[in-house]
């Protein structure tokens, strides 16, 4: 079986307007770390 691979594409807009609203600081690292899986991540795109 071939290996999966996954995008990650993050609304940096929605992201900092959210942050923002609930008083939430988070490291960008961070976030990343938390966001992979097992699978093979080919791509992270922060989009303003």
């Amino acid at each position: 079986m071939q290996d999966q691979r996954v995008a990650i594409f993050i609304d940096g807009s929605n992201l900092d307007n959210n942050l923002k609203r609930y008083g939430l600081k988070i490291r960008f690292e961070e976030l990343i770390k938390k966001l992979e899986t097992k699978r093979k991540v080919v791509i992270i795109m922060l989009l303003y």
